[in-house]
């Protein structure tokens, strides 16, 4: 039996969590969205209606929408994880570099979305 990248012979949920390369990009993204969310409720004041989401330098703001779409992002990068996390424990030990392939990309986009956050966030403050 040979072990790769720290996947264990006989898969169970407790070994799934127990691989490093599975456990470090859920908590960093994890932490990212967290950050992301909280940045976002503690940046924008409270009984704004409407928020610039999209500005060209063309045109200006050319989409308003309403104050929640603001969350879509971080909430858009929670459902990625979770889809990806969940498609990872169902790939088992049958493809051991698909299954960190998708936590990395998960991790991955928590990052993007997480500058498109702080760049809307700066420009609605």
């Amino acid at each position: 039996m040979v072990k790769t990248l720290g996947a264990a012979a006989s898969f169970s949920w407790r070994s799934f969590w127990r691989s490093p390369l599975i456990f470090m990009p859920l908590v960093t993204a994890l932490i990212i969205n967290l950050l992301s969310l909280w940045l976002t409720w503690r940046q924008l004041e409270w009984g704004q209606s409407f928020l610039t989401i999209r500005y060209s330098i063309y045109v200006g703001a050319n989409w308003v929408a309403p104050w929640f779409y603001i969350y879509l992002p971080p909430v858009v990068g929670l459902i990625i994880l979770g889809a990806n996390t969940w498609l990872a424990f169902m790939m088992g030990t049958r493809n051991i570099s698909l299954r960190y392939l998708l936590m990395l990309v998960a991790a991955l986009v928590s990052v993007a979305l997480a500058w498109l956050q702080f760049l809307l966030v700066v420009f609605n403050s």
